[in-house]
């Protein structure tokens, strides 16, 4: 079983993006025409075993305004999990599943942050960092808004127009190569910055694990 990263917007043409982060590929693409405000549920089942309940990032759906019941409806419907890839196997378990039940204030910072963080070292869309290979991040220069570029490959290749996933911005498509798109050098530095500091901690982790069972 894969961990799977599933991205979802609420807009007049809707995608549902769902990516396999183990694999580092896109799964499929669902794209519909929404009619009315939901919040569906997902499921991901491996083997007949065990049924995963997906997060759906419904933080991401709510560019329209935020009314009581909005949150309230959005509240509801999000459920985390934690998947951990065992020593020596290649089978994901299901480690932790808790259905928390959100306030307001914690929604709400959510969403303004989930809007405004297009910069940071990972891409928003397809959750990886931002890398000099295939996630390299670039921006959308009408509204300034980073994705990576597989994603944009993604979304705009064969399209006259780009149409920003964050914030929905229309903009004429006046090159030859979405690898025209200028490079967001800043994402990229802070991207491999904060892995360089993911593995030495996780080398930290390695050493103190080893010397504990060295003293047992």
């Amino acid at each position: 079983m894969g961990k799977i990263s599933l991205s979802l917007f609420f807009f007049t043409n809707c995608s549902i993006l769902i990516f396999n982060i183990f694999f580092l590929r896109h799964c499929h693409v669902f794209r519909f025409i929404l009619l009315t405000r939901s919040f569906p549920l997902f499921c991901y089942s491996f083997a007949g075993h065990l049924t995963v309940f997906l997060v759906i990032e419904a933080v991401k759906a709510c560019l329209q305004e935020l009314t009581h019941e909005i949150i309230h409806d959005i509240t509801l419907f999000l459920f985390y999990y934690t998947l951990v890839l065992l020593p020596m196997t290649d089978v994901f378990l299901l480690v932790t599943m808790d259905k928390m039940i959100l306030d307001e204030d914690y929604v709400r910072d959510e969403i303004r942050k989930n809007i405004i963080r297009s910069a940071g070292p990972e891409c928003l869309i397809c959750r990886r960092f931002y890398n000099k290979v295939s996630q390299t991040p670039r921006v959308l220069l009408e509204c300034g808004h980073t994705l990576c570029m597989e994603c944009a490959l993604t979304f705009f290749t064969g399209s006259r127009v780009i149409t920003c996933p964050f914030c929905r911005n229309v903009s004429d498509r006046n090159f030859a190569t979405l690898y025209q798109l200028e490079e967001n050098k800043r994402a990229l530095r802070l991207a491999l910055k904060t892995r360089k500091k993911d593995v030495v901690e996780e080398a930290e982790m390695v050493n103190i694990g080893s010397a504990n069972l060295a003293d047992a």
